[in-house]
């Protein structure tokens, strides 16, 4: 009888264990996905869309932001995706900072320093019909190599709508 009590009081034990064990393994956020003016983007739902006058969508979670901002092409309808992207380099000073083309949109990294803190951002541009986008994805520089992946996912998964 004691033998059978200890047996059954370590497999409850264990069994606790086990399960306090399982309830504190974080799970992986499940994927959302956003859409606005035309552009599609599959998140996470960690983010919350916000409002940020100077930008056409504005996505925030604890540790990323995503900035969409779509602009009327029409006066510079016959640039390419990658003179776009210079375009931006060029009217926002970065410094240092060279746009590479890739398979149907151009990519930029920079980092900035606001309010005593280093931020990383990877931008992508892409141009849909006349309009051209601008996307870009930032973080503390000290979460760069750990969002980087995340990062790239995120801008694979943009989509245009007509």
């Amino acid at each position: 009888m004691k033998k059978t009590f200890i047996r059954i009081s370590t497999f409850a034990l264990t069994l606790v264990l086990l399960l306090c064990f399982v309830s504190c393994v974080p799970l992986a956020p499940k994927d959302k996905s956003f859409s606005k003016a035309g552009l599609t983007i599959t998140l996470t739902e960690e983010f919350s869309e916000q409002e940020l006058v100077t930008q056409t969508a504005y996505y925030v979670s604890q540790k990323a932001i995503v900035t969409t901002l779509k602009e009327d092409g029409s006066s510079i309808s016959d640039y390419t995706v990658k003179q776009y992207a210079e375009l931006v380099i060029s009217v926002n000073n970065l410094a240092n900072t060279t746009a590479t083309e890739k398979d149907g949109y151009a990519e930029f990294t920079y980092e900035k320093n606001l309010n005593g803190k280093d931020y990383y951002y990877y931008a992508r541009c892409f141009k849909n019909g006349t309009d051209f986008w601008l996307v870009q994805f930032s973080c503390e520089t000290k979460n760069t190599e750990t969002l980087t992946p995340s990062f790239e996912k995120w801008a694979s998964s943009i989509t245009f709508s007509s």
